[in-house]
């Protein structure tokens, strides 16, 4: 019997994927996503291919699937869903485009009640947005908070997880995950600890649920909140993501959850895209004396890592030339988790293409990842030659500043960071869709920011997942997911207790 899947705030899915790829040893999924909720368009348009997906490869089409993945054109989608009336139509209803809010969420319950399966356990999913517990976000909002305490308290984003609560109350799900930030757990509310409020309202649910962690072996009352952040880097993700997950078990279920099971042994950012094609970035709008020509970014890369003594001529350097596209030809698998990332036989790649930069952090990028290679580290501005400091207010006096004992505790010291080849990486965050400054390549001669493919390995997307919208929705989508290794992990855990 499979088991009912409701996944709300959903973003483009990342925990759903995770429990959607769990299959039964008769290759059958164990896990039915029923609904996706999520208010987004591009998120909702993501939902809805990789579920349209799903059912193509479930039914033997895959090779339709894979020829929309290698041209996403309107006439082969429009094409694949005529072909296909059924398993869009059930692709379409599955996924509900809607914000919840007060207003909603009672209308959004009785849809989703519509599709379940009285028979079938239910597992609920989803995080809510989690702005409002973000420790950069709460840092950036430090003079709001002193200047006008009331309207911070009162902050709608605060009180979001009471609709996820409500969820789990009209619910009842068997088992909910329940994912958000670190901050969620300093966070405060009216003088009281978000989280302390989380485990009272959920303790107040008519069925009541017992909140277990994944990574501590303990009684639900013995765990401090602390005990609920998993670390991703020890569990195979390549990737320092430190986020809360909550496993809510109902207490008519006798069974005690196992927990996550380290992996000793990290997954670099190396070994996660270095078997990715090689690209290079191009020049922004802004480079009006610059040509868009290829032989324009070799000559100008070429001569910056010549300068730095990479090599005594630019024809040494055999520099990429392409700049990507929306879908890659490439047959290389990476070093490790092959399977994961290439369950389908594929020939290239989707979401690989590269933004374009600004001559001067170009430059930027090639000194970041040379510096890396000589330090093992990524450069604090305080390393930077003055000519390469960026021309921001908050850097102002820094020449002098530089020339003093405290060079390398300056204002923003970490504005450019690479990501180093022999590590995990840092946090992926829907940040990227900015400027890409906090994910510089490692590899100096291809001088950029990471592409949307990149970024999605890091968060263990497989390769067959291709993210819809604007190239910046892309970015900001592949941020703020879970990564669904890390989920497919803990759909390993749920199904072992359900099963049980």
């Amino acid at each position: 019997m499979s088991i009912d899947v409701v996944d709300i705030f959903a973003g483009p899915g990342g925990l759903g994927e995770g429990f959607s790829a769990l299959k039964d040893d008769a290759g059958h999924r164990v896990f039915d996503i029923i609904n996706s909720v999520e208010e987004k368009d591009f998120e909702c348009q993501t939902l809805r291919m990789r579920s349209f997906a799903r059912k193509l490869i479930d039914s033997g089409h895959s090779k339709r699937y894979l020829k929309y993945l290698a041209s996403p054109t309107n006439e082969i989608r429009e094409a694949l869903q005529q072909d296909f009336p059924d398993a869009w139509a059930d692709a379409t209803s599955e996924i509900i485009e809607k914000s919840i809010d007060e207003n909603s969420q009672v209308e959004i319950v009785k849809l989703i009640k519509s599709r379940l399966t009285p028979e079938r356990p239910l597992v609920l999913l989803g995080g809510p947005p989690c702005q409002a517990y973000s420790l950069a976000g709460r840092a950036r909002n430090t003079k709001r908070i002193k200047s006008n305490d009331e309207v911070w308290q009162n902050d709608k984003r605060r009180t979001l997880y009471k609709r996820y609560l409500h969820f789990v109350e009209k619910l009842e799900p068997d088992v909910f995950v329940m994912e958000n930030v670190k901050g969620m757990l300093s966070a405060t509310l009216e003088d009281e600890r978000v989280f302390d409020k989380v485990r009272a309202d959920l303790e107040s649910i008519a069925c009541g649920y017992k909140l277990y962690s994944l990574v501590r072996d303990d009684e639900p009352e013995e765990l401090s909140a602390n005990d609920f952040i998993i670390r991703s880097e020890d569990y195979g993700i390549p990737q320092r993501r430190h986020r809360v997950i909550i496993l809510g078990i109902r207490k008519d279920i006798e069974k005690r959850p196992d927990i996550l099971k380290p992996v000793y042994d990290d997954l670099t950012v190396e070994e996660c895209i270095g078997d990715l094609p090689q690209l290079r970035s191009s020049f922004s709008a802004r480079e009006k004396d610059l040509s868009k020509e290829t032989s324009a970014w070799i000559k100008f890369i070429g001569e910056i890592l010549v300068g730095y003594g990479v090599a005594e001529s630019s024809s040494e350097l055999n520099l990429p030339t392409s700049t990507g596209a929306e879908w890659v030809s490439s047959r290389r698998k990476p070093k490790r988790s092959k399977d994961w990332y290439r369950p389908l036989k594929m020939n290239g790649i989707p979401n690989h293409e590269t933004r374009s930069h600004i001559a001067k952090d170009i430059e930027r990028y090639v000194f970041c990842a040379l510096k890396a290679e000589e330090d093992g580290r990524s450069p604090k501005l305080g390393d930077f030659p003055v000519d390469l400091l960026p021309k921001h207010k908050n850097i102002s006096s820094i020449n002098d500043k530089l020339m003093d004992s405290n060079r390398k505790t300056v204002v923003f010291s970490d504005r450019f960071r690479v990501q180093i080849g022999d590590e995990p990486s840092t946090t992926i965050t829907s940040h990227i869709s900015k400027d890409g400054h906090y994910y510089i390549h490692y590899d100096p001669k291809q001088a950029r920011s990471l592409t949307v493919r990149e970024a999605a390995r890091l968060q263990t997307f497989p390769d067959d997942y291709r993210f819809e919208g604007t190239r910046t929705s892309q970015y900001h989508q592949v941020g703020n997911a879970v990564p669904p290794y890390l989920a497919f992990q803990i759909a390993q855990i749920v199904n072992k207790l359900l099963d049980e």
